[in-house]
């Protein structure tokens, strides 16, 4: 993993490696995302947008260079050293930018929250954004907490918002391929995942779950690209992206 010394939008090797950053270099990564959004989501320069799972900032370092008032950003994540990390780089630079934390218990990254997943509420009043993000946010979460969060998406968004978000799933009709079956070897009600003692650690879904969840939560898939995972090349994108709208 590469990054750049001196610029204050790329937290260190060490702290990249304590926010348990992965799956490619932060730069590349946070840059093509970035052309993702625009190009699938529609994201513009003006619009009001949320990451759902900020992380350590690795999509905000272009988003921040994106985005121009009154376009704005907010981002939330289950993670405290994450959130306080974009609250002390970003922030004062990019005011326009916010952070906060959101303690919902995740086996993997927060397993001390005190709000269990499946009744979570986003801090945020209905119908305030444009664009809501959930990049590796649906790959940590199980089924009960992914559709909470779904139907959040849903509510905070305003009429024609748009949802991106990255999976691993299962493309055949929810019977699981080889690769989901290699890669996802324990079996839970509603997804695949790769450690029982930790399964937020990484999760997959069957593509007929998921479907059933943007409808349950009124939003309209518009377009699905699917990830190089199941052919085993580590090549971006490498997880599967959906785009839905909010009608």
């Amino acid at each position: 993993m590469s990054v750049s010394a001196g610029d204050p939008l790329i937290p260190s090797a060490a702290e990249l490696r304590a926010a348990g950053i992965g799956g490619g270099d932060y730069v590349e990564v946070g840059d093509r995302f970035l052309e993702y959004f625009t190009t699938l989501a529609s994201l513009t320069r003006h619009d009001a947008v949320l990451e759902i799972g900020c992380g350590i900032g690795r999509m905000v370092r272009p988003l921040a260079a994106w985005l121009q008032p009154p376009g704005r950003y907010e981002g939330f994540d289950v993670v405290r050293d994450s959130v306080e990390w974009c609250q002390t780089h970003i922030t004062p630079a990019h005011p326009h930018f916010r952070f906060q934390l959101v303690d919902i218990a995740n086996s993997f990254y927060n397993p001390r929250g005190r709000m269990r997943g499946k009744d979570a509420r986003f801090p945020f009043d209905d119908a305030t954004f444009d664009v809501a993000i959930a990049a590796s946010l649906f790959t940590h979460v199980l089924p009960d907490t992914a559709c909470r969060y779904m139907t959040e998406a849903a509510r905070v968004l305003k009429p024609g918002g748009r949802l991106f978000a990255t999976w691993f799933l299962w493309p055949s009709a929810g019977v699981p391929t080889d690769v989901a079956l290699k890669e996802f070897p324990h079996a839970r009600a509603g997804c695949r995942v790769a450690s029982r003692r930790k399964p937020e650690a990484v999760v997959s879904f069957s593509d007929v779950v998921v479907n059933e969840m943007y409808d349950a939560a009124s939003l309209r898939v518009t377009a699905l690209v699917r990830g190089s995972w199941t052919a085993g090349v580590h090549a971006l994108p490498y997880q599967d992206m959906i785009v839905a709208i909010k009608e």
